[in-house]
């Protein structure tokens, strides 16, 4: 059976019970978690400096701090770690703002069952996420090198796509035709 990799989870959070309750409720899930819990903007933004986390667990509105705050901190630092909202009192526009301005979840304090649930969803679109970009960025590098390579040959190359329309002409085809990308492109 493989081990379930550890999740690295921050919690931004001012209060002592509800961080017991954050806690019990991921234990109770069955997530191997190590969390870690700071209380301040210094302590958060130097936590995520110096450390790589899974995830991030931020109290809605903390003495001079809060989770607009948190996530400028993080788009900065780490903006590939979802950020879930937990708090207390959220009303439902503040909720919206959130998730515009870049967090994956708001749970209700009043709700813990539901943090879990939201973790997992969360992880799993961020996975989903770094696979994608992975793809693009390797179809980008495989395309470079497509193009490094029809340009550095004396080969005239062209491709079309099936619409029959041509678009691609490589460098060596535009050298002895004369004629630029723009003015190739189509039926050119």
């Amino acid at each position: 059976m493989k081990t379930e990799a550890i999740l690295n989870v921050l919690s931004l959070e001012d209060s002592n019970e509800d961080y017991e309750i954050i806690r019990e409720q991921l234990i109770a899930a069955g997530l191997n978690i190590n969390l870690s819990r700071v209380q301040t903007e210094n302590a958060f933004e130097s936590a995520i400096r110096t450390t790589k986390y899974d995830l991030i667990l931020a109290d809605f509105n903390l003495p001079q701090f809060d989770t607009f705050g948190a996530l400028s901190l993080c788009k900065e630092i780490c903006p590939e770690v979802p950020l879930i909202c937990v708090s207390g009192i959220i009303g439902e526009e503040t909720a919206i703002e959130l998730i515009k301005f870049g967090a994956v979840d708001y749970v209700l304090k009043d709700r813990p069952q539901r943090l879990p649930f939201a973790i997992k969803r969360a992880l799993a679109e961020s996975k989903e996420k770094q696979i994608r970009q992975l793809a693009e960025t390797r179809l980008r590098e495989s395309e470079q090198n497509y193009r490094t390579l029809a340009n550095s040959g004396q080969a005239l190359i062209w491709t079309s796509g099936t619409d029959m329309l041509c678009n691609y002409f490589n460098r060596v085809w535009l050298d002895f035709t004369g004629r630029s990308l723009e003015q190739e492109l189509g039926n050119g």
